[in-house]
């Protein structure tokens, strides 16, 4: 998971949070076809943290 949430990192950083919310990351996992590569159980704890930072920068906008 270390090269998934590392590959997430590069993808998201430095962006502000309205720009995370815009973000279309599944455009990019597609792009990658990258749940054709990784379990079913990876794949849903990739989506965990991808919809825990929008939660965040959601937070964030909404305070």
């Amino acid at each position: 998971m270390r090269g998934l949430a590392a590959m997430i990192t590069i993808a998201l950083n430095g962006r502000t949070p309205r720009d995370l919310l815009a973000t279309d990351i599944d455009e990019l996992f597609e792009r990658l076809d990258l749940f054709r590569h990784i379990s079913p159980t990876r794949g849903n704890g990739l989506r965990s943290m991808v919809g825990k930072i929008r939660d965040i920068a959601a937070a964030e906008i909404a305070a």
